[in-house]
């Protein structure tokens, strides 16, 4: 997708992919990182912090994408943490936000949706929302053959952007 502070393409990979990448676009694209933990220092073995990101050129992370919110069992909170330290470093956070089938079926979208927008951008200033995407990401159409139409999309945009409008004004 198009990045906002450039007309370059972000492109998400694993860490240990992401300097190959990054060669082998040849600045072409922008490289991202899939994941990124908040802890900027400390025992965190295997953790990827937003400095060691922004030391080998990356701008961009992915949080709260639906198979770590399920896998990895990441909280709202712990989402928010990563938004915010991404953030605090000069960097851009695209933000997951879905439902599952379950709460789709029970048409609680806009509820899950207004939960973790509210807990994910928890103490992100409008200013700093230059630096943040949100995804729409449907966990019951991830890999399930199941499509969120258009029209679905639509209306969940429009959610969104409500929710968007009451925490930072119209």
């Amino acid at each position: 997708f198009p990045s906002r502070r450039s007309s370059c393409l972000v492109l998400f990979v694993p860490f240990p992919f992401i300097g190959a990448v990054q060669e082998a676009v040849e600045g072409k694209l922008t490289v991202g990182a899939e994941m990124v933990t908040p802890e900027m220092s400390g025992a965190f073995t295997g953790g990827i912090s937003p400095g060691m990101l922004k030391s080998i050129g990356v701008e961009w992370a992915l949080a709260g994408h639906s198979e770590r919110r399920t896998i990895n069992k990441e909280t709202d909170e712990y989402i928010n943490a990563q938004c915010v330290k991404l953030i605090e470093n000069g960097m851009s956070v695209i933000l997951c936000i879905g439902e599952t089938e379950e709460e789709f079926v029970k048409d609680l979208v806009g509820d899950v949706c207004e939960i973790q927008l509210k807990k994910g951008l928890a103490g992100i200033s409008p200013d700093d929302m230059s630096r943040v995407v949100i995804a729409y990401e449907p966990v019951w159409a991830i890999g399930t053959g199941k499509v969120a139409t258009p029209d679905i999309a639509q209306r969940v945009h429009a959610i969104c952007r409500g929710i968007l409008a009451n925490i930072y004004g119209g």
